[in-house]
Order: structure tokens, then C-alpha cells, then sequence
């Protein structure tokens, strides 16, 4: 039976879509997110159409919360077998130039909470020699506060990867080059061009491949786009 998988930082759109590809993968699934309102209205979906769900609110920088998260998923569903670290916020988001407050709440957001999911899933991972998937942006993405914790990201998961390859464990790097196609897509003005945008769906598929790849074949890193980046089609 596939082990438990973890969505840290879950929110509408991809996130959701995510979670219903692993739930239909036999996956149990964990919604860890600041808000719980919504998780755990997704959550109560999941376990309506028969899959195993559980909705935890969180702050991801707090290494303590992370931890009391992770115990509560694996006394219920078992040892984690995946991990999605999706957390994220606006590319851009002060006024004021260069704000290293910004900067530094970027950072634990993308990466240092990152490091404190990790951590507590690595002793699951190698049992289950599962696998960690972190999330990157297109270069040209945000203001340099967002770009920055984006880098630290793909930092974080190519030392995990390099560090833990050995061990059997997974670790994998998908960068969003370009928008979803997420809900609040529609709630700014004008017309919305669907084509112009990344399918969450499709991209929760392209995920899952990374998870379900053979343990002698596997990939550090995807870029995922809405066109084909070469001919804008």
C-alpha cells in the first residue's frame, strides 16, 4: 500500500489537484496549511469519495509545530512516503527597497521551512525510500526577495539530493516557469487567456511521475510551462 503523503504549505488550485492525484494513487494524505478553514474542506471531500485525509494548520517555520504535524500523520496514516513542500506567497510584496525583513521571511518560508519538513519526514523517507518534492520559479519570477528564496530552494533540494541520493531517498525540484491556472487567476480584471497558463491538473500528473519513477532512473529536476518555450505555442 503507497505510504503517506505530505502537502506542506497546501492551498487552492495546484495544491488541491495535487492532493486528489496522490489521494486516486492510494496515497493517505496530509493538508498542512496556515489556514484550516479550506484544507479542511478538501479534506472532508477526500474522505467523502472514500480516500484517507487529514487537515492540520501550521506555521512551517516553527520547527516544533512541523514536528508535532508530522507524529500526527504518521500515528494516523503510517510512514510518510512523499513530501510536497508548495508553501508560498505573493512574488512581490513591499514597498520599500530591498527590505531585508522581506527577504528573510522569504527564506524561512521557501527554505528554512522547507529544511524543517524535510527533517522531519527523513527518517520515513529511507524506510520507504520515498520521495521529497520542492518548488521552484522561472529566473525572471518576483521581486529579488522572492527570487532569492526561490534560489535557496533549488539550493536546499540539490545538496538533500546530493547528500541523500545513497540512501534511496528522492529528492526533486519542479519549477513553475510561468503561471497556474490557480482560482484567484479570475478574480483579477479582464478576460483570462486559459492557454496562457499552466493546468494544475496536468501539472499534478507531471509531479506524479516524478514520484512513481524507478528507483534506478530518476530525475532531480523538471521545469513545467504553459507554451513550449521555444516557439510560444
Amino acid at each position: 500500500m503507497p505510504g503517506t503523503a505530505v502537502i506542506a504549505g497546501f492551498g487552492p488550485g495546484f495544491c488541491e489537484e495535487l492532493a486528489w492525484t496522490l489521494a486516486e494513487e492510494g496515497h493517505p494524505v496530509g493538508l498542512i496549511a496556515r489556514s484550516q478553514e479550506y484544507s479542511e474542506d478538501v479534506a472532508d471531500r477526500l474522505r467523502e469519495a472514500g480516500h484517507e485525509a487529514i487537515a492540520i494548520p501550521a506555521d512551517l517555520t516553527d520547527p516544533d509545530r512541523v514536528e508535532a504535524c508530522f507524529d500526527r500523520l504518521r500515528d494516523a496514516f503510517g510512514p510518510i512516503e512523499v513530501l510536497a513542500h508548495t508553501a508560498s506567497t505573493v512574488t512581490s510584496g513591499s514597498d520599500v527597497e530591498l527590505d531585508p525583513d522581506r527577504l528573510e521571511r522569504l527564506w524561512r518560508l521557501y527554505a528554512y521551512a522547507g529544511l524543517c519538513c524535510f527533517r522531519e519526514a527523513l527518517a520515513d523517507l529511507r524506510g520507504t525510500g520515498g520521495t521529497a518534492l520542492f518548488f521552484g520559479a522561472a529566473p525572471e519570477a518576483g521581486d529579488f526577495a522572492f527570487k532569492s528564496g526561490k534560489g535557496a530552494t533549488r539550493g536546499l533540494a540539490r545538496s538533500l539530493a546530493d547528500e541523500y541520493h545513497s540512501e534511496g531517498i528522492h529528492v526533486a525540484h519542479v519549477v513553475i516557469d510561468g503561471m497556474l491556472l490557480n482560482p484567484d487567476v479570475y478574480e483579477g480584471p479582464g478576460e483570462v487567456d486559459e492557454d496562457d497558463y499552466i493546468d494544475p491538473a496536468a501539472a499534478a500528473r507531471s509531479c506524479y511521475q516524478l514520484i512513481d519513477q524507478p528507483d534506478r532512473a530518476r530525475t532531480f529536476e523538471i521545469d513545467l510551462h504553459a507554451r513550449d518555450p521555444t516557439t510560444g505555442r
